[in-house]
Order: C-alpha cells, then sequence, then structure tokens
C-alpha cells in the first residue's frame, strides 16, 4: 500500500509520566505491604504513557488515519469525504491528549501545530497535532485533486520506533526500581554523625549515641520488612526480628562479616557490610 507516515513525539508527556512512574515503583517496593492506591496509580499512569506518547497520522491513497501511542485509540476518515485540510496553530493551554470544543475535537500529544480536516458529510471539524502541518496539508490536497501518493510507507519501520520507546521504557522502569538493590551502601562518618546514604532509606545516628559496636559472622534470624528493600540478596530499611525487636539492615545477605552498632536513642541495631 502507497502511502506516508508523520510522527509527533510526547516529549514532556513522557518525562512528567516516566518520572511519576519511577517514584511509584520506588514507592511500592520501599512499602511493608503492597498499596493498592499506588498500584493502581501505577498502573492508570503507564496505560496513559503507552497510549499517548506518541501521535502517528498515515495517509494512503484513500484514507487519512491516526493512532495514540501503541495504537489503542486510533481514527480513520476517507479522503473523498474531506473537504478541505488546512494547517492552525492554537494554544498550549489547550492541553494534551484529547480535547472537546463546540465544533471539534483537538487530538495531540505536544505543541501547538495541527491540520484541521473539514467534512463534506458533517459539519465538525478534526484537528490532529503534528510537527508537519504545511506538508501534510498540500499532500492531501493533492490526494483530494486526484493525485497519488508516489512513494511506499514501510510497515516495519511504521512499528520500528514504537517498540523502542517501549522497550527503552520498560528498562529505565524496572532499573530504577532495582538500582537500590545493586548498588553499595555509602557510608560516612566524621567526628560526630554516622551517616548511612540510600534512595529508599537513609539513617543517621550521632557518634555520642553509640554504645557498643561488634562484629557480626551469622545471619540475623528476620520474621518481616516494616519498610525498605529485600531484594536480590540485598535488605536495606527496617525490618523485624523473630524476638519481635525491630532492626536496621543494610547488606548483602551472603557477604559477611558485618558490623553491629546499638544506638541508645534509636534502640534498634544497624548492621553495614
Amino acid at each position: 500500500m502507497n502511502g506516508k507516515s508523520f510522527t509527533q513525539w510526547g516529549i514532556t508527556l513522557i518525562v512528567l509520566l516516566l518520572s511519576s512512574l519511577i517514584f511509584l515503583s520506588l514507592k511500592i517496593i520501599s512499602a511493608s505491604s503492597l498499596n493498592y492506591i499506588y498500584l493502581l496509580l501505577f498502573v492508570i499512569l503507564l496505560l496513559c504513557l503507552l497510549c499517548f506518547y506518541k501521535l502517528t497520522i498515515t495517509i494512503d491513497n484513500t484514507y487519512i488515519s491516526f493512532k495514540f501511542g501503541v495504537g489503542f485509540i486510533k481514527k480513520y476518515y476517507r479522503i473523498a469525504n474531506i473537504k478541505s485540510c488546512k494547517p492552525i496553530s492554537y494554544s498550549i493551554f489547550s492541553g494534551w491528549g484529547i480535547r472537546f470544543f463546540p465544533n471539534g475535537t483537538l487530538y495531540n500529544v505536544t505543541g501547538s501545530k495541527a491540520i484541521e480536516l473539514q467534512f463534506y458529510d458533517k459539519d465538525t471539524v478534526v484537528q490532529i497535532g503534528t510537527n508537519q502541518p504545511e506538508e501534510i496539508s498540500q499532500l492531501l490536497h493533492s490526494l483530494i485533486g486526484g493525485n497519488k501518493i508516489p512513494y511506499q510507507l514501510s510497515s516495519s519501520s511504521k512499528h520500528l520506533y514504537q517498540w523502542i520507546v517501549v522497550l527503552v521504557i520498560g528498562t529505565i522502569v524496572m532499573g530504577i526500581t532495582s538500582i537500590e538493590a545493586f548498588r553499595d551502601t555509602k557510608v560516612e562518618m566524621n567526628n560526630e554523625e554516622l551517616i548511612v546514604k540510600g534512595i529508599l532509606e537513609s539513617l543517621t545516628i550521632p557518634i555520642s549515641e553509640i554504645v557498643q559496636v561488634d562484629t557480626v559472622s551469622n545471619p540475623l534470624s528476620i520474621s518481616r520488612k516494616i519498610k525498605g528493600l529485600n531484594f536480590a540478596g540485598t535488605s536495606k530499611g527496617k525490618f523485624m526480628q523473630s524476638d519481635g525487636s525491630p532492626i536496621r539492615i543494610y547488606v548483602k545477605k551472603k557477604v559477611f562479616p558485618k558490623s553491629k552498632l546499638f544506638s541508645k536513642n534509636f534502640q534498634v541495631y544497624l548492621l553495614m557490610n
């Protein structure tokens, strides 16, 4: 099938939604139990990302069509029913996604440019966001006049960027959620404080409040996680021991020996590699 496609990337939406997904994934991992509100928000934002990370317009000799993201939302219009097409500009405050106004609908993912389609069989107009409104308008007017598209649309390239973006997004989200498990705990100490730094859990203990330091060669008996990370052989955060006493742990489980500190104020143990 002869045709051409035009893709507009919603960079701002991608950054905002991806940042929110990373934040929620860290919250979900660090919670002591599954938080269904965070999980629901994560699923909703992930669907929004898949739906609106780009907008692709495809034109062949018979139809102009467009789809959002992976294609959950798409529309087709017969070129024979189109009266005119013109490039337009709209306010950036109109928003992104699907916007309804009195005489039509705007579909976009970024920017302030679009094409506006007018039809023979209805009074409402359709506005579709694009970075190339002049080129698309010229092409459609040529097709309305009876000309044909002289180039071939590659079905493989049509989906290439889509799968690349989905793969990159998935990789980034998974990488951020597990980065705390694989990075070494950073410990800093000065004359006044001992500081344990982490993405999910950090701790500061005044030197004056450390009353005992021992070496531990055997694994602790932990009953459950209170808050923190327990993933990929790493435990970081607040846990409960089998005897019911709380403990702060920052360790790789199979690495020994470890240090054990007892703070008189925290009334918890802190383990570090």
